[in-house]
């Protein structure tokens, strides 16, 4: 995944106040993710680049 499709991902989050609107975003890009990149854009999508309990983002 490159860096510019998760900020654009966020730009467009930003750009609505509508919850079934951003899950209607995230639902998109999840589906455009690979398979080994699906739980990484998972988590940076929350806001935390690290989830509990783990040292690093790769699982």
């Amino acid at each position: 995944m490159k860096f510019s499709q998760l900020a654009d991902l966020y730009e467009r989050l930003d750009g609505t106040t509508k919850k079934l609107e951003k899950r209607d975003i995230l639902a998109e890009f999840y589906k455009k993710c690979a398979d080994t990149e699906l739980y990484k854009a998972v988590v940076l999508s929350t806001g935390t680049v690290f989830p509990r309990g783990e040292q690093e983002l790769g699982r």
